[in-house]
């Protein structure tokens, strides 16, 4: 898990460099921001190593609750890229619709399950 963290912020803040595979020089700005992260990650390694221990084994547990669920809704709604962003009412209710250019959904009426067709 620490290992996963760690390479996640090193990528985010190395990709600019990584990006450019020509032998052309770096712009200045790309360059010190670079150098930046690189002393930021030197600065705050042990500390977030410490954090990301210290989390790891309650994150692991809800991700291994969430993704399962996760998993289950994205099913049950035939993928998530046929939904708008979800709104919140102001009574708390949330409502997600479904895109407009999504395909109709049939349910089968003994299960009330979707049916892909």
């Amino acid at each position: 898990m620490k290992q996963i963290a760690l390479a996640a912020v090193v990528s985010l803040s190395l990709s600019p460099a990584l990006a450019q595979e020509t032998e052309e020089p770096q712009p200045f700005l790309e360059k010190w921001a670079e150098e930046t992260m690189k002393g930021l990650m030197n600065d705050i390694g042990p500390e977030l190593e410490k954090m990301i221990d210290e989390l790891g084994p309650e994150l692991e547990g809800l991700f291994a609750e969430l993704i399962p669920r996760l998993r289950d809704l994205t099913e049950k709604l035939g993928g998530l890229a046929m939904y708008e962003l979800p709104e919140v009412l102001p009574n708390g209710d949330i409502i997600i619709r479904r895109k407009q250019d999504a395909p109709p959904v049939t349910v089968d009426p003994e299960t009330n399950e979707p049916i892909e067709l």
